[in-house]
């Protein structure tokens, strides 16, 4: 289709031409039960390569998320924000090296999802039930 414009209907074995389509897709980098892309399919698309942002950007990203939220809460809470930020990144970084994914287990790919849908669940806690460091961090924990 993205070279000839049509797919072929073999019921009717005629051609059903395709127009004013666009075809937008993404892709991870080969590896872990991903495979390479042909050249020929590459040839069809325009390539943009995505880099991955450096450790103080995701750490100004989410400790800012978190320090945000923490305005509101004891002054004894406030510094937890930065903890658990350097907590999280850390333990992602652990996890990437440690579990890499195989071809029996190629679920084990980590990214910055994972990252947010920790500070997802935080991010959803209110000083009425978390008034103490303590509370905090076993929330992160958890």
């Amino acid at each position: 289709w993205m070279e000839y414009e049509f797919w072929y209907d073999l019921k009717k074995q005629s051609p059903k031409y395709i127009k004013e389509m666009q075809l937008l897709s993404a892709m991870g980098h080969p590896g872990g039960g991903r495979t390479v892309i042909s050249p020929r399919v590459l040839s069809s698309f325009h390539v943009i390569n995505v880099t991955f942002p450096s450790e103080a950007a995701i750490k100004r990203i989410f400790g800012t998320l978190i320090n945000t939220k923490l305005v509101d809460f004891d002054e004894e809470i406030k510094p937890v924000g930065e903890l658990i930020t350097a907590a999280t990144y850390e333990l992602y970084q652990h996890v990437c090296a440690e579990l890499l994914p195989t071809p029996d287990k190629p679920h084990y790919v980590f990214n910055l999802r994972d990252i947010s849908r920790v500070f997802e669940g935080v991010l959803q806690m209110t000083s009425d039930f978390y008034d103490s460091k303590e509370g905090v961090v076993r929330l992160w924990v958890h």
